[in-house]
């Protein structure tokens, strides 16, 4: 699963990781910035809902993205 939530910074999608299924990556896809590989697709929204993605546009910007990954779109990958 493929979760993805536009903003105006770019697109942020959180997808498996191909070397280690068990773990996730959350890219900036515009961007091709990997912000990092993280145990689950909750805990990457939580990192771009607190602002702390290692991208320093995204991360002093203020603007507000759901926690929630309901409030996520989801597509099959």
């Amino acid at each position: 699963m493929v979760y993805r939530y536009k903003t105006p910074y770019g697109t942020f999608a959180i997808r498996p990781q191909r070397a280690d299924p068990y773990s996730v990556e959350l890219w900036i896809e515009q961007q091709k910035f990997c912000c990092g590989k993280y145990s689950s697709a909750r805990e990457a929204a939580s990192i771009v809902h607190a602002h702390k993605t290692g991208n320093e546009q995204w991360d002093s910007c203020g603007l507000d993205v759901p926690e929630n990954l309901e409030e996520w779109l989801s597509s099959a990958s």
